[in-house]
């Protein structure tokens, strides 16, 4: 979920799509999974450039800390 300028909490229609990582996702993290290699964009959310793919065991790794 994100806030919009007048503090409305929104859905990130995203999550819903099978390329993104929804635990990471819900860390407020990019989450773009690459599929043909399950490599995973640990980035901040709507960040600039390209993705940073890691391995699917770092972006889990990721994702514990973030929800802990």
């Amino acid at each position: 979920m994100r806030e919009t300028a007048n503090n409305e909490r929104t859905d990130r229609l995203e999550i819903h799509n099978s390329c993104v990582d929804e635990r990471l996702a819900d860390a407020h993290l990019c989450a773009l999974v690459h599929l043909p290699t399950g490599r995973t964009c640990i980035l901040p959310i709507a960040h600039p450039g390209s993705c940073q793919f890691t391995s699917p065991d770092q972006a889990r790794r990721v994702a514990q800390r973030s929800s802990s």
